[in-house]
């Protein structure tokens, strides 16, 4: 494992106490956000079964869309602007400004498509009642700006937020959703949980980090969604071979079959939760960092943190593939015991998955390589659904468990490859 020591001389001495302190916070935030409901998982899908856990899945989905689209690319490019801009509070108004107006008028868009598309396709009009009661996801988002903080490093304040609303979701759970035919409450439960959130969490960037609302003009919001379009570009990728999977499913085969794939990939999430702090904890950090050393410099540390990825998320990886069988039913139950074949194919997942954010948002993205990351991401993201749509007739959601794991690898080399041309090009120059 990285030691500390180790860690100061990557990240340098007056910086590994900041990042240390955000990463813990990020464990503990990640850890709401996927553990949380994972701790509501073996008791949703005991309750609901495997058709109504795949519906609710579906329409859950379908707003991670939307949430998807109205976050354009500030999660990472909001942050990075934040990060570099910290003391100048005026400028920090401005872009928080920028950002929740442009969320707000994509988000009103977007709802209004779904809308239409939830009234007129039978599908999602005969399950209407839980997009209505999904509503308070998409402007829970909106208010909740994580960006904010974590480019301000200050991710203990979200931390707090997160451990109230979702804490007071997952206990409300048990007591709200005792029989399948209260499915739509865990939309509701959702929606309550991302508002209270985001509410919050404006609260606290109004008094704790003096945010003013300031009327942006045409250019800032040009910019930020100038900013924000490689990042976009790259979550739609992402998205293609993550909820993607779920809406292939859903059109292709039965809810049954969602509900499978759904819950396996959860568990695989996770999983994943160890490592996700630390990257996003580092990001902000290497936006500073990258843009006062050189390119070598900077992708020299990538790989020597690097390779205590591969050694940690790869005993995680193989210990997950081998104990897959045992993982799902102790997690899921008897009645998933078919989804532990999905869990075995996408254990790899969490290796390819943290190199790649590794490498990819926090060096190619760093590294001002943003159209390079984006389309290596479309690649990923395509070949996922090539797999998933051709085969989901024949292998149903293993063939979505084959896809997500095909297009890390694919992602993981084509990355690779970019960050070998940059060293071989800076040290042939």
């Amino acid at each position: 494992m990285l030691n500390l020591k180790r860690f100061r001389e990557i990240v340098g001495n007056k910086s590994h106490k900041q990042i240390i302190e955000n990463y813990f916070s990020l464990s503990i935030l990640n850890g709401l956000n996927i553990l949380l409901p994972l701790v509501t998982l073996p008791y949703l899908v005991r309750i609901l079964g495997p058709e109504k856990y795949g519906t609710v899945s579906f329409v859950l989905v379908i707003i991670q869309y939307i949430t998807l689209i109205s976050n354009y690319g500030f999660t990472y490019s909001a942050t990075k602007l934040i990060s570099q801009n910290r003391d100048n509070i005026q400028k920090v108004s401005l872009f928080f400004s920028s950002i929740i107006h442009v969320k707000f008028i994509i988000s009103i868009c977007i709802s209004i498509v779904l809308i239409v598309c939830v009234l007129n396709i039978p599908k999602l009009h005969n399950e209407y009642i839980l997009y209505i009661m999904s509503a308070g996801i998409i402007f829970g988002d909106i208010l909740n700006p994580t960006w904010l903080f974590q480019g301000m490093e200050k991710m203990k304040y979200m931390t707090l937020i997160n451990f109230i609303s979702k804490g007071s979701f997952t206990i409300l759970t048990f007591f709200v959703i005792t029989k399948v035919s209260d499915y739509p409450y865990v939309c509701l439960l959702t929606s309550i949980g991302y508002l209270l959130s985001g509410i919050f969490s404006m609260f606290l960037a109004f008094n704790i980090f003096k945010i003013k609302l300031v009327i942006p003009k045409r250019k800032d919001y040009l910019f930020q969604i100038k900013e924000g379009w490689y990042i976009f570009v790259s979550s739609l990728g992402m998205n293609l071979y993550r909820n993607t999977n779920i809406f292939i499913l859903g059109i292709f085969t039965s809810d049954s079959v969602v509900g499978l794939y759904s819950a396996a990939e959860k568990v695989i999430r996770a999983l994943q939760t160890p490592i996700t702090p630390l990257s996003e904890a580092l990001y902000p950090y290497f936006s500073n960092r990258f843009h006062k050393n050189s390119e070598s410099d900077n992708i020299s540390v990538l790989f020597r943190l690097g390779k205590y990825y591969l050694f940690a998320l790869g005993i995680l990886s193989l210990a997950v593939f081998f104990l897959s069988g045992y993982l799902t039913t102790i997690i899921l139950g008897n009645k998933f015991i078919a989804t532990s074949i999905n869990i075995k194919i996408m254990s790899f997942v969490i290796l390819f998955g943290g190199l790649n954010y590794l490498f990819g948002i926090i060096g190619l993205v760093n590294l001002n390589m943003k159209r390079e990351f984006a389309i290596a991401v479309l690649i990923a993201g395509f070949t996922c659904i090539s797999i998933t749509g051709i085969f989901c007739r024949f292998y149903f959601e293993k063939a979505a468990s084959f896809g997500m794991l095909a297009s890390e690898m694919v992602l993981f080399v084509i990355i690779l490859s970019n960050l070998m041309k940059m060293l071989n090009k800076e040290s042939v120059t």
